[in-house]
């Protein structure tokens, strides 16, 4: 018959007289409905506020749909693995290889996976006998790991957590430490702009524990397991980029019992900076006061009732963070089933930030 596509059918215009609106058009946007009731009891914890702050619709797929990462879950998660062999060679460190190799065996590793951990091996023995040496050269340490704390911040809202390493030296000084396996920074300002709160979580926690809680926090660190190119890094690159850095707290008694050689000019364990000629604290962004951690602590509550408020409002907006010129939905394990439109994705890899 005669070719008719493209053509206007003399009826169409006859749709537009009945008054449709939006014809071929479709908002996509989230409609809040009673996803989480106000009398409903939840749990919260970092990483899901981490996951709600990196985009509201990501935690509702995750956290309340329960959303699986298909991707994720046949992933190695190297923080998982070596939380567990540090905290166990901690009172084992003779049996640092065992322990290791015993979990490689557990885990359901292909070939590849165990070919990079046992690339990793050593590199990660140096770094926990480092770790170790310097729990050894502190004032009277008293050590927890993988401490569990849990408390209750609404009626209906519990927060729960883990330290991955908190220290007491002289009985009265607390130092808490964060494993880290990528690049990471702290300073007062990075915790205003909320753009790190995992150690500032860690200190809401300590202040709500029976054990940790009748001690003053005088340091919030990050410690590195791995460096940033790992096949590249001889002990003495290792013993540089594990060094504790972060927060502290200017104290020279309390800095003394974690840093022996503080007051020398051979700093062994941390970055902190040493003192001035003339026996001062230095002008430096990671040296804070005593009423600074009172400041955090503050900020961590205010911003897990902030996300206890925007769960119970069921406020599960299509908004992903951009953080330092990086865009959440790059590596977004739900990007494809997301309703956010390509074309503005397009204009964000224009602007580089994507």
């Amino acid at each position: 018959g005669e070719y008719k596509y493209n053509e206007k059918h003399p009826l169409l215009h006859s749709y537009s007289e009945l008054g449709i609106e939006g014809y071929r058009s479709y908002d996509n946007s989230f409609k809040p409905f009673a996803a989480i009731k106000e009398t409903d009891i939840i749990n919260i914890s970092y990483s899901k506020y981490n996951s709600y702050s990196s985009c509201p619709f990501h935690y509702y797929l995750n956290y309340v749909l329960g959303v699986k990462d298909q991707i994720k879950e046949h992933l190695l998660d190297i923080g998982t693995f070596v939380h567990y062999v540090f905290e166990k060679a901690f009172s084992n460190p003779n049996d640092f290889d065992k322990i290791f190799d015993d979990k490689v065996l557990e885990m359901e590793l292909d070939d590849k996976q165990k070919i990079f951990l046992n690339n990793l091996k050593q590199t990660l023995h140096t770094t926990f006998i480092n770790y170790y040496n310097h729990y050894l050269s502190m004032a009277n340490p008293a050590i927890y790991l993988e401490k569990k704390i849990d408390f209750k911040l609404t009626e209906n809202t519990y927060v729960k957590g883990v330290i991955d390493k908190a220290i007491i030296t002289n009985n009265k000084y607390l130092f808490l430490f964060d494993y880290k396996t990528s690049k990471n920074d702290l300073n007062m300002n990075s915790i205003i702009n909320r753009e790190t709160m995992q150690l500032p979580f860690y200190a809401l926690l300590s202040s709500k524990d029976n054990s940790l809680s009748n001690y003053k926090i005088y340091g919030l660190y990050y410690q590195n397991v791995l460096p940033e190119k790992i096949n590249f890094c001889d002990e003495e690159g290792i013993l540089t980029y594990s060094k504790s850095k972060g927060l502290t707290v200017q104290n020279i008694e309390a800095i003394s019992s974690l840093e022996k050689d503080f007051m020398s000019d051979n700093i062994v364990y941390t970055k902190i900076t040493k003192l001035s000629n003339d026996g001062s604290f230095p002008s430096d962004k990671n040296y804070i006061e005593e009423k600074d951690i009172e400041n955090i602590i503050d900020i961590a509550t205010e911003e897990f009732l902030n996300f206890e408020h925007s769960l119970r409002n069921n406020n599960f907006k299509i908004n992903p963070a951009t953080i330092k010129d990086k865009i959440a939905c790059k590596r977004c394990p739900n990007k494809d089933i997301c309703f956010r439109r390509t074309n503005v994705l397009e204009v964000e890899e224009e602007n580089g930030l994507v």
